[in-house]
């Protein structure tokens, strides 16, 4: 009589995932203090259509600290491109 054993076989599986934003325009170029880059920026009301969040999300991140704020020489408020992959 042959002596039957149990095999167990245990896959693992790792995804990633990846997310791109183009923003028609490309958005205006800046150096951004806080990531010592050239970047592109966006407006805040461009960054909640993209990301499909409102303004006050997006003013929340910025308080938070996760996107960055500037106001280059227009006095217009925009936000870091480059932050939005932090």
């Amino acid at each position: 009589m042959k002596n039957k054993t149990k095999r167990r076989i245990e896959i693992s599986i790792e995804t990633h995932e990846i997310k791109t934003i183009r923003i028609s325009g490309g958005g205006t170029q800046f150096f951004c203090a806080s990531c010592g880059s050239a970047t592109s920026s966006f407006s805040p009301e461009e960054i909640a259509q993209v990301l499909k969040i409102s303004v006050g999300d997006v003013f929340s991140n910025i308080q938070a600290g996760r996107f960055h704020l500037t106001e280059p020489g227009s006095g217009r408020a925009l936000i870091c491109g480059g932050s939005l992959w932090q």
